[in-house]
């Protein structure tokens, strides 16, 4: 063996599940000829090599290994633990889907860690970069990360002097903890060699480059950069690409394309001195679907202007930019001499505006001027409103002769036609790009068409028709459009996204020069063609048809063609991809024949049974294809016996990615009869069942370990359902953890017998779970339980299931327990779930609840309290906290017992009490609803103060137990002893001070039958100020007396509404003075327009009072 390992050159190990390491330490001086190691989907991998008999002084080399990529390693936690490690001819590192990765090589763990805190693990966790200063990496250039969802940082501030100094490729994606892509020390380093870079899909990247602390004259050559090509994607938190201005630090005059999508709270792309030195740039496309971005260069605004001369830009892409308002803020000019490709949609456009009729800062200026840039053009993307622009103002007819790729985009109005005449101006048009689109129909008939045939020339050349995203388009080609001439030289069609495509023509269309056709997505689509229509597609070679869900054949019946014969007969390509209903290539009795088909691909078609019903000929077929993953071509025998052996092998279900087993009666049965016999579906994303009456579960963990790719699980309306996995079915004997590494999505809704997610002792762990929602499951108590798998079958065997299944689990336990990670949860939905009693305890994951962003509870009528206290300082990134119709619910935090501090509080005396009393601060809340929760009385049973600084939106309704909506602390000091009992024994909401809603916009107090103040205080001279305050509405509050119970001042600079509604007992506001600037009236009602005016703010409530 040991010879056998000393001569390997290539080693690739996939898909052993029951590997936990790779090699021994031991090993290493033996694999000296070892050049490619590739690990790939093995499941139990924890390390590549495990220590073993050598010291931890002596250093491991891989002396000759030059390529080494670790992917699908969901528990791998480092490449091996050792103090030095180096890998002198590595050229290439690939690390891509091991969710638990942080560090590439572990310090050994030294002595007893029992004593160390998890708030310290988690500290030194978020200091530990992925490469340390002891991994060296010499000869590395290109460096992939992806899908490593806990890594925070990758650089040491202080690599090895030899590592990452020929670095010309980094790529990093999906890594979602992950702050900053480097620090200016490593940037400097990559500077001189670093020719691409890509980072895309990191939710936590605030800036590419860090430019801060970068040491021009010591490390690096300030002007000498050699990046030339620039990709970063979906980055939502991406603030800067620069930190700061780079004309004294860095040269970026290498740069050859700049692409940048999906980045909502990027405000500009690059400062102006670096955009002036863009001599090379090539390519540059901006895509932000987001809504902040408002210019692309800034930084700093000169008046002597700029003039940007972009001389080999050749290509400007620029998408979805509705608040793009200049190309840069200050005077400018821009130059673009080579620029022969422009897309553009949903941005300002192209708009012209009279420069000199502008002061010396332009509110916005054109992009470019269309006289001097679109003669040049041979592609162009034009919006509705560019169209209309060009068409009131007088352009040269040849405007547009050189344009040969017309984007059209944006008819957003239904009522507007498709511009038929402004395409005819464009004589040399080749590709016709149409999208994004409210058209109802395309082309016009015979009849609106004002001028001879003859006349009609734009269509002859168009010899490539794409349609995307036409939400209304029922045809292409309507009855009476004169479908030969318009289709006359139509070489290629694509039609995607078109959701309301009933047929690609009706019968008289033709297609007879039409070659290419590509279809996806296009979710009503039942039929393709007529039979009358498919009977010209005469010089078809290649027919593509995906993901149309509603698709039942490819040529529909007119019910005249019986017996009749259709001829294919230049057809050499035909692939059926991800058509999940398609039943056939046509149900009718016709005659097909294909002369020249060579390839027929169909993948992902588990209901395509047969072919045809009639004869089929394919003389020339060779070879089919049953799924794309590994390129497995089979010899091809009669394509209706074909067909019909691979419905019966299940093989439609191979590589499928999404599945509603509802909609497959056949997998439903074996699904239910026996499960272990379930086809492989290692590419499964998406898995739905619903309307299912006899699953008593989903999955066992052996199936649920399998589905590696999985990120969205549906169960709707499946009544028998108890669990989603069962404790049943075999798992190593030692195994305890169940990750699920992709799932970002759980929907589990009205399954009215589900008990638990998971029954069995197993934690689990979801690294990228963001969304998990659970809707009317009444007698569900807790996410996993920890039912042993004893337990389980002696439940399912016995006469007393019933009872061993709901009594038998601790009412009292917690939905969410340290059994479940979710380290990446962002919204959470709890709704109808009568039988909870607790979301939380204070025993949870280290890592888990940190991001949640969104918090909605609605009719739990067991419920008491929403989290413990000792969840407050997980929820940091909390925006949204919605609590609906728990008529149990007496407080939103739950008392722990009093600590030392507290203990203390409680026997000290008053003033003292007021000192240490605890407060809660929710930093980033933006919305607080509470609505119907009856029994609520406060947030909090003992003394405390609250402060909301993000607050913007506070709706209490019918909370009927509150009667005091807000307290001040101090006030609670100051009173007497009688008056402080009293106080005590009303039921006040927030205890607050002055500073608790600073932010607050909209309030809404309603249906509150206890309410009798909104704000208690005493007689303080101090103001209360509620400076952005805009909204203030009061209904239905019957004993409501006032907003203030003492004489304070209140200042609303921002106030402009204010509803008071069926407050009959409300005389005044307040005692003290209210100053209310810019308000206006007080209304009555919600729908009426005019109100009550008066000169200040107390008299409003008086004639509103008198209204009554």
């Amino acid at each position: 063996m040991s010879s056998v390992i000393q001569s390997v050159g290539y080693l690739s190990v996939v898909g052993c599940d029951n590997l936990k390491y790779l090699f021994t330490s031991s090993m290493i001086k033996s694999l000296g000829q070892l050049e490619l190691l590739e690990i790939r989907d093995c499941k139990m991998m924890k390390e590549i090599i495990v220590t073993e008999g050598i010291a931890e002084e002596e250093e491991m080399m891989f002396r000759n290994l030059e390529i080494l990529r670790l992917e699908g390693l969901p528990r791998l936690t480092g490449f091996c633990h050792r103090n030095c490690s180096e890998f002198p001819s590595l050229t290439k590192l690939a690390l891509v889907k091991c969710p638990l990765l942080e560090t590439f090589i572990s310090s050994p763990i030294i002595g007893d860690t029992s004593h160390v805190t998890t708030s310290k693990k988690r500290e030194n966790a978020y200091k530990s970069p992925l490469f340390d200063a002891k991994v060296a990496f010499p000869c590395l250039e290109e460096l992939t990360i992806a899908r490593l969802e806990n890594l925070r940082i990758i650089w040491h501030h202080q690599p090895r002097a030899d590592s990452f100094r020929k670095l010309k490729l980094l790529a990093i994606g999906h890594c979602g903890k992950l702050l900053t892509i480097g620090s200016s020390d490593i940037l400097g380093r990559l500077c001189k060699s670093l020719k691409v870079l890509k980072v895309f899909a990191c939710g936590s990247v605030e800036t590419i480059f860090e430019l801060g602390d970068v040491d021009i004259g010591k490390s690096y050559d300030a002007q000498d950069t050699l990046l030339s090509e620039l990709n970063i994607e979906n980055l939502p938190r991406l603030k800067h690409v620069w930190s700061k201005d780079s004309r004294d630090i860095l040269s970026f005059q290498n740069l050859q394309s700049v692409r940048a999508a999906g980045h909502p709270n990027l405000q500009n792309m690059f400062p102006a001195s670096v955009a002036m030195g863009f001599q090379q740039l090539e390519e540059f496309g901006l895509v932000n679907r987001g809504i902040e971005t408002k210019r692309v260069g800034a930084f700093e605004r000169e008046e002597a202007g700029r003039t940007f001369v972009f001389s080999c830009l050749s290509t400007l892409y620029l998408w979805a930019l509705p608040r793009l308002k200049c190309f840069y803020p200050g005077k400018h000019v821009t130059e673009w001499p080579m620029l022969k490709k422009f897309r553009g949609y949903h941005f300002a456009g192209i708009k012209e505006t009279n420069v000199e009729s502008l002061g010396a800062f332009p509110v916005q200026l054109p992009l470019f001027t269309l006289e001097k840039v679109v003669p040049r053009l041979k592609t162009l993307s034009l919006t509705s409103d560019d169209i209309a622009m060009i068409c009131n103002r007088q352009f040269p007819e040849d405007l547009f002769s050189n344009v040969k790729v017309l984007r059209l985009l944006c008819y957003h109005n239904e009522s507007e036609d498709f511009p038929f005449r402004f395409i005819e101006r464009f004589f040399n048009l080749e590709k016709l790009f149409i999208g994004c689109s409210s058209f109802k129909e395309l082309f016009p008939s015979v009849a609106s068409i004002d001028c001879p045939e003859k006349d009609v020339g734009w269509q002859l050349r168009i010899r490539k028709l794409t349609l995307d995203a036409l939400c209304n388009l029922k045809y292409i080609w309507n009855q009476g459009s004169p479908s030969d001439l318009l289709v006359e030289n139509l070489k290629s069609l694509k039609v995607q996204r078109c959701d309301c495509l009933i047929s690609l023509s009706e019968s008289t269309a033709s297609f007879r020069n039409l070659t290419t056709l590509f279809v996806t997505s296009c979710q009503i689509l039942r039929s393709l063609f007529s039979s009358t229509t498919v009977q010209s597609l005469v010089h078809l070679q290649t027919m593509r048809i995906e993901q149309c869900k509603l698709l039942s054949e490819i040529v529909g019946d007119e019910g005249d063609g019986l017996g009749h014969a259709i001829v294919f007969s230049k057809l050499k390509v035909l692939k059926l991809k991800c058509l999940t209903r398609l039943a056939s290539f046509c149900s009718a009795n016709f005659t097909f024949e294909f002369p020249l088909l060579e390839e027929v691909m169909v993948v992902q078609c588990p209901n395509f049974e047969t072919f045809c019903h009639g004869v089929v000929r394919t003389p020339s077929l060779q070879k089919r294809q049953l799924t794309e993953e590994d390129n497995l071509w089979h010899p091809a025998v009669e394509l209706n016996n074909t067909i019909n052996q691979l419905y019966k092998e299940m093989a439609g279900y191979a590589g499928l990615q999404e599945l509603n087993l509802s909609d497959f009666p056949q997998l439903m049965e074996i699904w239910y009869k026996n499960p272990q016999e379930i086809l492989d579906f290692k590419q499964l994303r998406e898995l739905e069942i619903c309307n299912c009456s006899n699953l008593t579960y989903l999955l066992t963990p052996s199936m649920a370990l399998s589905l590696v790719t999985l990120e969205r699980l549906k169960v709707q309306n499946s009544e028998m359902m108890e669990h989603i996995i069962t404790g049943e079915g075999t798992m190593e004997a030692d195994e305890k953890e169940m990750i699920f590494p992709q799932l970002k999505a759980i929907n589990l809704e009205s399954c009215s017998n589900l008990t638990s997610f998971c029954v069995g002792n197993y934690k689990l762990v979801f690294p990228l779970l963001a969304v998990m929602e659970v809707i009317d499951c009444p007698e569900m108590v807790t996410f996993a339980s920890t039912f042993s798998t004893v337990q389980v079958k002696e439940a399912a065997e016995g006469e007393s299931a019933e009872r061993i299944r709901k009594e038998d689990i601790d009412p009292t336990e917690p939905f969410f327990s340290d059994q479940v990670s979710v380290p990446g949860l962002m919204f959470l939905v709890i709704h109808g779930m009568g039988s909870l009693n607790m979301i939380w305890d204070d025993k949870l994951d280290a890592d888990s609840f940190y991001r949640l962003q969104m918090l909605w509870v609605a009719s739990c009528e067991k419920l008491l309290n929403i989290f413990p206290i000792t969840m407050l300082g997980r929820f940091k990134n909390l925006d949204v906290l919605e609590i609906r119709n728990c008529v149990s619910l007496e407080k939103i935090f739950q008392h722990q017992g009093p600590s030392a501090s507290e203990s203390q509080a409680l026997k000290s005396s008053q003033s003292t009490m007021v000192e240490t009393a605890i407060n809660f601060v929710l930093p980033k809340v933006r919305r607080l609803i509470l609505v119907g929760l009856p029994n609520l009385k406060s947030l909090y049973p003992q003394m405390h103060t609250t402060k909301w600084p993000s607050l913007e939106t506070l709706v209490v309704f019918r909370c009927n137990q509150v009667q005091i909506l807000a307290s001040e602390l101090l006030s609670y000091q100051r009173t007497s002893e009688a008056t402080q009992l009293k106080s005590q024994n009303e039921h006040t909401l927030f205890w607050v001070n002055k500073a608790t809603f600073p932010s607050l916009v909209e309030l809404t107090v309603q249906r509150n039958d206890s309410m009798k103040v909104i704000w208690y205080s005493d007689d303080v001279k101090e103001g209360i100020l509620y400076s952005k305050l805009e909204t203030l509405k009061l209904k239905d509050l019957q004993r409501l007396e006032s907003i203030c119970s003492g004489s304070c001042n209140f200042e609303f600079p921002s106030l402009k509404d204010v509803l008071v509604m069926a407050c009959p007992k409300m005389q005044t506001f307040s005692e003290g003075e209210v100053s209310t600037p810019k308000l206006q009236k007080v209304k009555l009602t919600e729908d009426e327009d005019e109100g009550c005016w008066g000169d200040g703010f107390k008299p409003r409530i008086v004639l509103v009072k008198n209204e009554w």
